[in-house]
């Protein structure tokens, strides 16, 4: 019982290690919350977001699904002047990592 154990152990732990996600992020990113939209198409198609988190390079952003965001899109903030220009990096479940172009 005691080996059945450490090797459960020894395997719960190398899954757990492969699943963490590595920090390869260059700039420090500030936590917030602010709403807005994303917008493809020529402006056509709008998709309610929330940006959880910003760098000068990129933001984290959520959303109800990430399944029909293409990988460039322009970001709109509410109360801020201007759109920024995004690819997306990486997807969590409903959070999609962007770099500002």
């Amino acid at each position: 019982m005691d080996n059945l154990f450490k090797v459960h152990s020894y395997y719960v732990c190398r899954y757990l290690r492969s699943t963490e996600m590595e920090e390869r992020r260059k700039d420090e990113r500030i936590a917030l919350y602010k709403l807005g939209v994303i917008r493809f198409g020529s402006g056509l198609h709008e998709i309610p977001c929330a940006m959880i988190d910003v760098s000068e390079r990129g933001a984290s952003i959520e959303l109800a699904t990430a399944f029909d965001v293409p990988q460039t899109f322009e970001l709109a903030i509410n109360g801020e002047d201007g759109t920024h220009f995004c690819k997306g990096v990486w997807v969590n479940a409903k959070i999609l990592g962007v770099s500002f172009l």
